[in-house]
């Protein structure tokens, strides 16, 4: 422990984050320190900060658990909330159907207490392909529909005046199903054909 402290010049606490191999503050390039006291630093190098550190974060973790328990129902249902439809990520490793706690690329969820639908959309990847991103935009657009007339919903396309006064977006909070479907084709289309 001595050591790993005599490395510390406290003359910078302004260094923010556990990175110690990659970030420096300037004054710690300055001063051409080798280990940057940030506080998140210190506290790896003394154990009896480490160990509150870590006794916190467990606490905090159990206190999630606890809370997530009284409102789970289901994989697909808590108190709040209600798996409608999704399609499960690529990098996914549950191997499950689509869920409240799957990754997904497309998935459409009820909030009960505002009862109405929200989207999500994944826009993290990254394609090799010039158009991958397009050709992926319309095979979720193209599940989306399936399921839609699978499950006698009306396809229809949204008024662009509601879309324009009502300020709809991906991220709107939608009165049916039917208008969720409609913004994201309307979205994904332009998309598609830019």
């Amino acid at each position: 422990m001595g050591n790993k402290l005599k490395d510390i010049s406290w003359k910078c606490l302004k260094c923010n984050g556990d990175d110690l191999k990659n970030y420096r503050c300037q004054e710690c390039d300055a001063l051409n320190n080798k280990s940057y006291p940030s506080l998140s630093n210190i506290s790896w190098h003394l154990p009896i900060i480490k160990h509150i550190k870590n006794l916190i974060l467990d606490i905090q973790y159990y206190k999630e658990r606890k809370q997530e328990e009284k409102e789970y129902i289901s994989e697909y249902e808590t108190t709040t909330m209600k798996h409608i439809f999704g399609v499960v990520a690529y990098d996914d490793l549950t191997s499950n159907h689509a869920n409240l706690y799957t990754m997904n690329d497309l998935d459409l969820t009820y909030l009960k207490d505002k009862k109405k639908y929200i989207l999500g959309v994944e826009t993290i990847y990254m394609f090799k392909n010039k158009n991958g991103d397009k050709e992926y935009m319309k095979q979720l657009l193209d599940i989306f529909t399936k399921w839609m007339i699978d499950n006698n919903y009306k396809i229809k396309s949204p008024c662009l005046w509601e879309v324009f006064t009502d300020g709809w977006n991906i991220n709107t909070e939608f009165d049916t199903i039917e208008d969720a479907y409609a913004m994201f084709k309307l979205l994904m289309e332009g998309y598609i054909n830019d």
